[in-house]
């Protein structure tokens, strides 16, 4: 029960801070030699199976698909700015 105190407690706290409870981000790990798999289960999943693409260099790709007879944009891109890293 005490948990549960202090879990609603801290929801109040960050929330009436005005800070948007969805700011944070979880990152799952994809198992080692996987990505093509998760990859390939994220287009599938939303149908992404009739598209034309445009190679615009060798951080982006980009696709124009048919999806329920209207295109969906999808842009695939390599981000190589060096990250930040706080402790």
């Amino acid at each position: 029960m005490w948990l549960y105190r202090i879990f609603i407690f801290l929801i109040l706290c960050i929330h009436g801070s005005g800070a948007p409870l969805h700011k944070g981000i979880l990152w799952n790990r994809i198992p080692k030699n996987r990505t093509k798999e998760r990859i390939y289960e994220f287009i599938m999943d939303r149908q992404l199976d009739d598209c034309f693409e445009f190679y615009e260099n060798s951080s982006l790709l980009r696709l124009k698909c048919w999806v329920r007879n209207h295109l969906e944009d999808v842009t695939i891109t390599i981000d190589t700015k060096k990250q930040s890293v706080y402790i």
